[in-house]
């Protein structure tokens, strides 16, 4: 079986390598480089966004096994039952990764995709009723959206090296990925009004894992531009581009940053002396509290995905032996596991389907 996640950072920081060499292979030296807008270079002269208020205080854990609590992390103050539909990818022994979507509490498991290629990353519309995912269907790995059951397929780009999970702007028009032209691996913008495509960072070193702020006005997303090959902090930076400010300094890797619905708190993955957690933290990178205890050597949570009201995170992980989706409310107080345990088959990069309606 191979691995679906890997614990140590530094192998992580291969992982990235390797997939930058793979997708490289997987271009054709005929295909013609898109042509892009250029937006990056204006970071440095903007203003700074400010960061919202409203989170409490939270005391960081005195030691790296220490679950936080944080009861009152979102303005949701009643923590409610699972509900709604989760996207995920389930990977076969053979390989094809496939998007499948299940009820929030497991059940009703179905494929989306059904293609021999790879198609991973899912991560729903605003609206809740189409899906953006990247795939080797066509053979470079390329940015598609299709319908909530699966419907209506459409490729967007062509020719590009998309990696990671995809992420929608709140107003539904635009789509943030982490793509690379030319081996360097930074963030885009495509635009599903104009068909255009923005290139929002130009760093030499790997920018990914972008995410929306719920307001549309910011772009979190993880960089190793001011430490070694395995050392990725939180950055966030106004939605054209500008107003880059860092969040964490760590020695280890901070990536996957996820916006809770109401914008007050951010979720990523973050690495304490052993293994990788979920940890919690203002958009303005203060209040830092880790959510999820681990074990030496044990990935225990990656793929933070708020549910629509911001009680629940689904995330995965290996703590039962397995790569698995699980759940766990913003307090700590409770987990449940809802895909089964394989040693055959890996399931991760949750993705919660936003709130239907009013």
């Amino acid at each position: 079986m191979r691995p679906v996640f890997i614990a140590r950072t530094s192998l992580r920081a291969m992982w990235f390598s390797l997939m930058l060499v793979f997708y490289a292979a997987c271009s054709s030296a005929h295909i013609s480089t898109p042509t892009v807008e250029n937006v990056a270079s204006s970071n440095t002269a903007a203003t700074q966004p400010a960061a919202p208020t409203g989170l409490p205080s939270a005391i960081l854990p005195s030691t790296p096994t220490m679950i936080s609590m944080l009861a009152t992390a979102t303005q949701t103050s009643t923590v409610t039952e699972l509900t709604g539909l989760i996207a995920y990818v389930d990977d076969r022994p053979a390989g094809n990764k496939e998007i499948y979507i299940m009820q929030a509490d497991g059940s009703r498991q179905t494929n989306l995709t059904n293609n021999l290629a790879e198609d991973q990353g899912p991560a729903w519309s605003l609206d809740g009723t189409r899906i953006a995912f990247t795939s080797l269907r066509d053979g470079t790995p390329d940015l598609y959206v299709m319908n909530a059951d699966g419907s209506n397929v459409q490729r967007l780009t062509s020719g590009w090296r998309i990696y990671r999970t995809p992420t929608w702007s709140p107003d539904g028009n635009r789509i943030a990925f982490q793509g690379s032209v030319q081996d360097n691996s930074d963030i885009y913008v495509f635009d599903l009004k104009t068909m255009e495509i923005t290139r929002l960072t130009t760093d030499p070193a790997i920018d990914g894992d972008s995410n929306f702020s719920p307001d549309g006005n910011q772009i979190a997303f993880a960089s190793n531009r001011n430490g070694g090959s395995s050392e990725f902090d939180i950055f966030v930076m106004n939605a054209d581009g500008s107003g880059l400010r860092r969040l964490t300094d760590t020695a280890g890797a901070d990536y996957e940053p996820a916006w809770s619905p109401d914008g007050m708190v951010i979720a990523y993955t973050c690495s304490p002396p052993h293994g990788e957690v979920i940890c919690l933290m203002k958009p303005d990178g203060s209040d830092k509290v880790q959510l999820i205890d681990t074990e030496d050597n044990i990935l225990d949570g990656a793929d933070p995905a708020w549910s629509p009201n911001g009680t629940w995170l689904a995330f995965t992980s290996t703590r039962e032996g397995a790569s698995a989706i699980f759940a766990i409310t913003v307090d700590g107080s409770k987990t449940i596991r809802l895909t089964a345990l394989s040693f055959e088959i890996g399931r991760y990069q949750p993705a919660w389907q936003p709130q239907l309606g009013p």
